[in-house]
């Protein structure tokens, strides 16, 4: 094999697969064994033992991170867009990004 066979995307893939999968053995080999007493797997936190509580999920974040990516493309997208065609370009990239922000606020 040539030098330039070796640097294919596919061989270098799974070489170092390869390699990840020896370390994860050797990594399993070395480990001490777990042994289940009981204390060793209860969840702890500061000092005390946690209480199992069920919790309920909070979507507010996703509002937030759905306003991020909103403001974050449009503001690729109007910077990028300066001088390709026309300034009308990125005046409607900032009217869909307001568009859009109008949008998710009022939910």
């Amino acid at each position: 094999m040539a030098t330039a066979d070796l640097l294919n995307p596919v061989i270098v893939f799974i070489t170092y697969l390869g390699m990840g999968g020896l370390v994860y053995l050797a990594g399993r080999a070395l480990a001490p064994a777990v042994r289940d007493t009981g204390w060793k797997l209860q969840p702890y936190a500061c000092g005390e033992i946690a209480p199992h509580i069920k919790m309920r999920p909070n979507y507010n974040f996703y509002h937030i991170a759905f306003l991020f990516t909103i403001l974050h493309v449009g503001a690729l997208m109007t910077c990028t867009s300066f001088g390709l065609i026309s300034y009308s370009l990125p005046l409607l990239y900032v009217s869909l990004v307001l568009f859009g922000m109008s949008v998710v606020v009022v939910r």
